[in-house]
């Protein structure tokens, strides 16, 4: 397993969401291969998550359209990627983050991808809006 720092998480992160901003959705997911294709620990794939999800709170489309290219890419490290990083959405766009984890539960067809977007994007979803989530 090679060694992400926080720091190199970071770095990943910018990187990440300067392509992602200009709309580079391909140069994004090749940024992210190597750490996706790596054994990674999910606390540090969660970190790289959060900080995307937090960068791309004004832009949300194409932050939501980079998601889908990182979950087509089918790596399990990915799919805790965007269920970390569709958290940061929740308030400003709570419908589409409601139907994009339900999608990408669907489109993932397996145990873990439930597990993994279950206990963020939707378990997060269920701590702060309660009512709202429910139906």
């Amino acid at each position: 397993m090679e060694n992400f720092s926080n720091e190199k998480i970071n770095l990943l992160a910018e990187k990440v969401v300067g392509f992602i901003l200009t709309d580079d959705d391909k140069s994004a997911i090749q940024t992210l291969k190597p750490l996706l294709d790596a054994r990674c620990p999910f606390s540090k794939l969660d970190f790289l998550g959060k900080e995307i999800g937090q960068s791309g709170i004004d832009a949300n489309d194409n932050f939501f359209k980079a998601f889908d290219e990182i979950i087509d890419y089918n790596a399990m490290g990915g799919f805790v990627v965007v269920g970390q990083a569709l958290i940061q959405f929740l308030e400003n766009d709570f419908e589409k983050v409601m139907n994009k984890s339900r999608e990408y539960i669907i489109k993932g067809n397996e145990w873990y991808v439930c597990d993994i977007i279950g206990e963020r994007s939707l378990g997060q979803a269920l701590v702060n809006h309660f009512n709202k989530t429910i139906p």
